[in-house]
């Protein structure tokens, strides 16, 4: 244990010099981050995002670096870690969004969830993540505006996160971003469903069906835009 933590507080140094302004430490830091285990460090940036007494900047510096490491290496990585701890890594990037009260470092975290959804849909256009749709659709309709906000950044993040499911919840998809264009009280929530509706039809640029389903948002789309 004492050993786990000591390694921990090494990463946490090690994200330090990642951000200084010395050339040479940075890039002494940057080679050492590149020799640590894939495996090792999704554990590492994880406990460092998660831990909400370690400097701002280390913390937002882990979630570029966990995005960035789904991004460039899952298929490296992700398929060779163990089914439980893969569940885990997914359970608690919901529950670390959920318990986040920066603004600035959730969004950071629904960028790592939406890559982590994108490549969880399998080639036959399977979500392998459940629970991040059902965190999605929860989200949207909580009274509590960092989870709105938080299920609107992930969908504009990325608008292919229900697979082949999306055809079934086309409807849902609407009536969910309908709700939040039409929110008066909340400008944020109305700006996020207006980019997340622009990103779901430049997704689907050649489904002319859904574009005409979705015709009928676009006065309330131009009215947010034009505020």
């Amino acid at each position: 244990m004492a050993a786990a933590a000591a390694e921990q507080q090494q990463f946490y140094l090690l994200l330090g010099n990642l951000l200084s302004p010395d050339n040479v430490v940075r890039k002494q830091a940057e080679e050492t981050y590149e020799n640590i285990p894939g495996q090792s460090k999704i554990t590492f940036l994880l406990q460092a995002i998660r831990n909400t007494t370690a400097a701002e900047e280390a913390r937002q510096m882990a979630a570029v670096l966990l995005r960035r490491l789904l991004s460039s290496a899952f298929d490296e990585v992700y398929p060779t870690l163990p089914s439980d701890v893969q569940t885990a890594i997914k359970s608690e990037l919901l529950m670390i969004i959920q318990m986040e009260t920066q603004s600035s470092m959730r969004k950071k975290i629904c960028d790592i969830a939406a890559e982590l959804a994108r490549n969880l849909i399998d080639e036959d256009g399977n979500n392998q993540w459940p629970e991040g749709l059902k965190f999605l659709f929860d989200s949207v309709s909580s009274q509590n505006m960092g989870l709105r906000e938080a299920a609107l950044h992930i969908f504009w993040n990325f608008p292919g996160i229900f697979g082949n499911q999306q055809q079934h919840y086309l409807d849902v998809i609407k009536r969910m971003l309908v709700q939040c264009m039409q929110d008066q009280e909340h400008p944020s929530i109305r700006t996020l469903s207006a980019r997340a509706t622009a990103a779901f039809i430049l997704a689907n640029e050649h489904n002319v069906a859904l574009f005409k389903h979705f015709a009928d948002l676009l006065p309330g789309f131009l009215q947010v835009k034009n505020k």
